[in-house]
């Protein structure tokens, strides 16, 4: 068998401070995608001499013969003052979120470095001490003193039991409160809040809202609404168990197996914090009803719904088997078949949500007007589309004299 010409190397940690030149002279070609790359003055230089194309989201420069080591977490981790500190030179990374309490900041330093591949959340004091904190995500900070709750936190009746005299907690999205806490028994614990927005119901906010930070946004659920703490699917039988006011924090959807304006007939009142989705023959009945909503979406009656898909290909056969057209939604790539014409996609197609659509230059105009939240929309052959699968594709030659390496990490 012949020898290999090309080498790739694809892992999330490559560490090329024990590399030998010789060992890789062989190869005509080496390709490394890499999350991270462990390079030292002279590994750096060998780098140099080889043909390598790295494509890597961090270099990181070690000084030599310093044995530092990799240590990953998937996940969620937390640091604090009672957390072990690490045994040596450690390189940490958290492929997840981040907490990091008070009293850490000298744990956090021993760290020779600490990459986050998400979310990190920090006390405000420590956003600017921690030098060496590399953030692939986002960061976030909460005030000092707060005790760290789940980003969407449900304050249910034994809360105000577990709370802490003179307590401060935060969330960093949302706090719902449920109808049954005992609002009192937290003022009177001086307990305080921190988070973006509160859901809260009427008869308890002049209690409770005086107990959130000034930046909060406040949502009230007015006496008698059934709140709906996710996006709902509406049905008959869901008002009959909970009621004819409802208040959904997330979208509200018409069932499809069912009449939309008998069901909205069959509420007094509707709030939606999100979008209302319903066919073109309760538009009549929606509107009567006066909601309170974010947005409003109207889909062709009895349309077939595509969704959470991969890929999409759609012919004119099964448009025109689809008598209430199409609707494409949260999905990967569109594809559309050269034979939809332009008056089909008008007529008969919907796509929300996705990332890419392929179509020809005839159809390009049509599918712009019937698209909603579409990074990409064109040929194959050209653009960002082009350029994507030029580099599937291009990557895939040569693959007989190509030898690989797939690993989590890699020593070279």
């Amino acid at each position: 068998m012949s020898e290999k010409k090309n080498l790739m190397i694809n892992c999330e940690i490559l560490d090329t401070r024990g590399m030998r030149e010789e060992d890789y002279a062989q190869y005509e070609h080496i390709t490394v995608n890499a999350e991270i790359v462990a390079v030292t003055p002279s590994s750096k230089q060998i780098l140099a001499r080889l043909p390598v194309e790295m494509n890597c989201e961090q270099t990181m420069e070690l000084p030599e013969g310093r044995e530092a080591r990799f240590k990953t977490i998937n996940g969620s981790h937390r640091i604090g003052p009672g957390s072990p500190m690490p045994d040596g030179d450690v390189i940490l990374i958290v492929n997840g979120s981040l907490t990091v309490e008070p009293g850490a900041e000298e744990l956090l330093r021993s760290y020779q470095a600490i990459i986050i591949n998400g979310t990190v959340q920090m006390p405000q004091s420590m956003a600017d001490a921690l030098h060496n904190l590399k953030i692939n995500g986002s960061a976030e900070t909460y005030p000092d003193g707060y005790t760290v709750l789940k980003r969407r936190f449900v304050l249910d009746r034994f809360f105000p039991l577990q709370a802490r005299e003179g307590g401060r907690y935060y969330a960093a999205k949302r706090i719902i409160v449920r109808s049954d806490v005992d609002a009192d028994a937290l003022v009177q614990k001086h307990v305080r809040f921190a988070a973006k927005s509160l859901v809260v119901p009427e008869r308890l906010a002049q209690t409770l809202v005086p107990l959130f930070s000034e930046e909060t946004e406040i949502m009230v659920v007015p006496e008698g609404f059934f709140l709906a703490e996710k996006s709902v699917a509406l049905s008959s039988g869901f008002v009959r168990k909970n009621g004819k006011k409802l208040f959904v924090l997330g979208d509200l959807e018409i069932a499809a197996r069912e009449d939309g304006a008998q069901l909205l007939a069959m509420l007094d009142a509707l709030i939606v914090r999100g979008t209302v989705r319903i066919g073109e023959e309760a538009r009549q009945a929606f509107e009567a009803l006066d909601a309170d909503y974010d947005e409003l979406e109207i889909v062709r009656t009895g349309s077939r719904l595509l969704e959470g898909m991969v890929n999409v290909h759609l012919d004119a056969a099964l448009l025109d088997a689809s008598e209430g057209g199409v609707c494409v939604r949260n999905s990967a790539q569109v594809t559309l078949a050269p034979d939809i014409t332009p008056a089909q996609i008008l007529d008969k197609l919907t796509i929300r949500a996705c990332a890419a659509v392929v179509c020809t230059e005839e159809q390009r105009s049509a599918v712009t007007a019937v698209a909603r939240e579409v990074a990409q929309i064109g040929s194959a052959e050209g653009g960002m589309i082009g350029d994507m699968l030029g580099k599937v594709f291009g990557g895939l030659r040569g693959l007989a004299d190509t030898k690989f390496i797939n690993a989590d990490s890699y020593c070279m």
